[in-house]
């Protein structure tokens, strides 16, 4: 009788491992090296899935130790689903990319032994990766406010897409401080566009939000099974990165397929500043 038992326990136990097994996603894996591992993670994660994260780096209270944390964080290898695509819907693809950054951050925190550094935000039709605390040096976490939270007025008047960019920069330099300017946007469409955007008062990540969504989509080359191609619309991200001199800017780039060339326009691979070398 207990040998039955057990054969039948042995049984199920069979079962639920081989349907356990059977729900794990296909996964394949990507290795982030570039200087600023946070930042690229991001736009792995963004380029697997086709979903806009708009990241905002630390200001670190001690800037020292923004740049310990780069280094822990180097060379480590992303964990991406293989069975979400840029053709999958875009609740899917949300999810999995909400799910790509929880694993980043969970690795932040074994790397660097910091934890609630960062906080996704779901912002509907886009995600974003913001700074909430920081460490101080002490062995404590000082709670900050993200770049992008400032308050702006701006008049809403007419100027290129590249021009609104620039004057956000300066309504948050003057707000606090320090400096933050305009870095790459994605030529050529910035320089051309017109926007007659304003702000009262307004979180300058809400202003710059807006002016992405108004831009027209750019069309990237997508072959199909007749042997030509045919468009696909591209969206655009921003990512405000940060020396530790305090100077930032605010970078603008189109998202794009992972492995696909657009007309026109080619994707970041790795996070960098205007005129601004990496350590």
């Amino acid at each position: 009788m207990k040998t039955k038992l057990y054969q039948i326990i042995a049984a199920l136990l069979f079962i639920a491992t081989t349907c356990a097994a059977q729900e794990q996603p296909a996964t394949r894996t990507e290795k982030i090296s570039g200087v600023r591992p946070v930042a690229d993670s991001v736009l792995a994660i963004e380029r697997a899935y086709l979903v806009p994260i708009n990241y905002e780096d630390i200001r670190y209270v001690t800037p020292e130790i923004g740049l310990t944390s780069r280094t822990l964080m180097q060379d480590w290898t992303a964990t991406l689903r293989s069975d979400v695509t840029f053709q999958s819907p875009f609740a899917d693809r949300k999810k999995a990319a909400r799910d790509a950054l929880t694993d980043l951050l969970a690795h932040y925190e074994r790397a660097t032994g910091y934890s609630n550094v960062f906080a996704v935000l779901d912002n509907g039709d886009s995600l974003a990766l913001v700074p909430t605390h920081s460490p101080n040096g002490g062995g404590g976490m000082e709670t900050i406010t993200p770049i992008l939270a400032t308050r702006i007025t701006l008049p809403a008047e007419n100027r290129s897409a590249a021009a609104l960019i620039t004057a956000i920069g300066e309504q948050v330099s003057q707000a606090t401080g320090k400096p933050l300017v305009a870095g790459t946007p994605p030529q050529p469409l910035f320089d051309g566009d017109q926007t007659s955007i304003g702000a009262s008062n307004e979180p300058a990540r809400s202003v710059l939000a807006r002016l992405l969504k108004e831009v027209p989509v750019g069309y990237m080359s997508e072959p199909n099974l007749a042997g030509g191609v045919h468009p696909v619309p591209t969206t655009f991200a921003s990512q405000v990165l940060c020396e530790h001199d305090d100077m930032c800017a605010i970078n603008v780039h189109v998202i794009q397929p992972q492995g696909r060339g657009a007309i026109g326009m080619e994707p970041p691979t790795q996070s960098g500043l205007l005129n601004m070398p990496p350590e």
